[in-house]
């Protein structure tokens, strides 16, 4: 009866050690598989703001436009007014209210182009992050082996596993971590010839 439930207690212990290295394989590919679905995420976001980094130097370009209409506008408001009230528009301080009216418009336009660089930059160094974040994601799965996690479960286990066979078989082990452990064996019989399996 003893012999039975030894190897009933053996057949679970072995078959919970194979139960537990697949559960490593598949926690380990489960694990892969989530670094590698950030990786794409990482890289979609990359994309987006590479896109959005475009479209800021595309609004720049149509706000550096509308700001220079508005400027021409002004001018010509202004040529009008003075034309109204008799004044030559080549007087010297026409001139210079016209002078001053193009000086503004054209600050104003390479503000809103530099605005537009700037918010262009800031895209792309955030999308240049992600990048990095996918690489570093992707590099963390590849260093991830559902095989060796596996093998090295199966290992861990099958030592308590051999342990618990020869202390059954032999009477060999003890508390303290049997004829695999740090502890002291029990005793052999010197004069009892052990058939150790093959």
């Amino acid at each position: 009866m003893s012999a039975e439930f030894g190897a009933l207690s053996l057949g679970l212990g072995a078959a919970g050690a194979t139960f537990g290295a697949f559960t490593a394989k598949k926690q380990a590919k489960e694990q892969q598989s989530a670094l590698r679905t950030q990786a794409l995420v990482a890289d979609n976001n990359a994309t987006i703001l590479n896109w959005r980094a475009e479209d800021a130097i595309a609004r720049g370009v149509v706000r550096e436009a509308q700001v220079k209409m508005q400027g021409g506008r002004l001018k010509s408001r202004q040529k009008a007014s003075f034309a109204r009230r008799n004044i030559a528009l080549d007087s010297p301080s026409v001139l210079n209210i016209l002078d001053d009216t193009d000086y503004m418009t054209d600050i104003d336009a390479r503000v809103t182009r530099d605005n537009a660089a700037m918010d262009a930059w800031a895209f792309r160094m955030e999308a240049q992050d992600q990048r990095t974040n996918a690489m570093l994601q992707r590099r963390a799965a590849d260093q991830i082996s559902p095989s060796k996690a596996f093998i090295g479960s199966l290992l861990g286990s099958s030592r308590q596993v051999a342990e618990s066979y020869y202390t059954m078989q032999y009477g060999i082990g003890n508390n303290t971590g049997g004829v695999f452990g740090g502890g002291e064996s029990r005793k052999l019989n010197l004069g009892t010839k052990i058939d150790y399996p093959r």
